[in-house]
């Protein structure tokens, strides 16, 4: 049900990631007509659905206060629109490796204490203390993919969005609609520059998360930082099954440039994630940095991955910054650049004000709805 009725006018929003499902539900929810354009059949394929899927609260970020703030301050909010997805696990851990980390174990605990961040030190039998200088129990979560896509169909229907999954946004869609709000990840700078509009540098990278089984891990969650290390979790409420990301194996190939197209071998890959197994898989060098840190690694066999296309920022390696940024770049054409999946309400919150600040200074200017 829609909560008000439509009277401001008619809204494109590109890509239905999480990011542009909590756009579209909130700018419905708001007053205005919104419509989703997705090149994927369904909502939340890309980036959303192929990640390690975990519920950041900051503890992620010692080298960008700002980021670890904005994922800590978010989590109220994604809770409230999204909470039935998110799953409370046994202990999520974070080990600061003794070699190779930008961070030493006391600058993390210095970090977690200027965000404000709950922690326990730990031992583990499932970290090495040969190679791992501190362990933390961490206060985070996971979500459950496939509820999450499932919350996010609900809420369009509830809302009244109309939802065009398996078509792409076509340079015309500025001509038929009175705002365009740019969701779309690597997509959106292509069609930014189809519309005379220059789009900036960013860093696009093919990824790759690993699916194993056989891992002794339980109800675990890990992350090795800070460096080109790891990070083990249960895939969303199969214990039976295990995700692996690496810093360096999973980033497939990478371009700093201001459009993207992925090379030729990975393109079905993106275009159909579903976790089947891949002959273009980095598993058994993501399993051998892994095993350096982590134990129970010896019996986990391959089983599939998850392909996407990640967007960062370029130029931010010394602070591996992940800010969601808002963002007219056009009287008409918003971006919605997206950072960490928990901040996709607050960002949403603030895509309904910045329309709200359109209205204010030039409420003609709309289309007759």
């Amino acid at each position: 049900m829609i909560s008000k009725p439509i009277t401001f006018g008619r809204v494109a929003v590109v890509g239905a990631g999480v990011f542009g499902v909590s756009a579209a539900v909130r700018l419905a929810e708001d007053g205005w007509e919104v419509d989703v354009f997705e090149a994927q059949r369904s909502i939340m394929n890309g980036a959303t659905g192929n990640n390690v899927f975990r519920l950041h609260r900051g503890y992620h970020y010692p080298r960008s206060l700002d980021t670890a703030l904005e994922t800590k301050e978010s989590v109220t909010s994604f809770l409230a629109e999204y909470g039935a997805a998110v799953i409370d696990s046994e202990q999520h851990l974070y080990a600061v490796s003794r070699v190779g980390s930008r961070v030493t174990g006391q600058e993390f605990l210095d970090h977690c204490t200027r965000a404000g961040l709950e922690f326990e030190v730990v031992k583990s039998p499932l970290l090495r203390e040969d190679t791992t200088e501190l362990v933390i129990r961490a206060t985070e979560s996971r979500m459950d993919p496939v509820q999450l896509k499932n919350i996010g169909l609900r809420r369009l229907a509830e809302s009244g969005v109309r939802l065009y999954g398996g078509v792409e946004a076509g340079p015309d869609v500025v001509d038929h609609y009175d705002y365009v709000v740019l969701c779309g990840n690597a997509r959106s700078n292509a069609l930014m520059r189809a519309w005379g509009i220059t789009p900036p540098r960013r860093q696009f990278e093919v990824c790759e998360v690993a699916i194993m089984k056989g891992a002794a891990l339980g109800d675990t969650d890990i992350v090795v930082m800070d460096g080109p290390f790891n990070s083990l979790s249960p895939y969303g409420r199969r214990e039976d099954l295990h995700i692996l990301y690496d810093v360096e194996h999973s980033v497939h190939h990478r371009s700093i440039s201001e459009s993207f197209e992925p090379p030729e071998a990975y393109r079905d890959l993106l275009t159909n994630p579903c976790g089947e197994p891949s002959a273009l898989t980095a598993f058994d060098a993501m399993r051998e940095t892994a095993s350096r840190f982590v134990n129970g690694l010896d019996d986990a066999e391959y089983c599939g991955s998850l392909w996407s296309v990640r967007t960062v920022l370029a130029d931010v390696d010394a602070t591996d910054a992940r800010p969601t940024i808002v963002n007219w770049v056009a009287p008409t054409v918003m971006t919605l650049f997206s950072g960490k999946l928990v901040t996709a309400v607050t960002a949403a919150d603030t895509v309904v004000d910045e329309m709200r600040c359109k209205l204010m200074e030039a409420p003609h200017s709309l289309a007759a709805v």
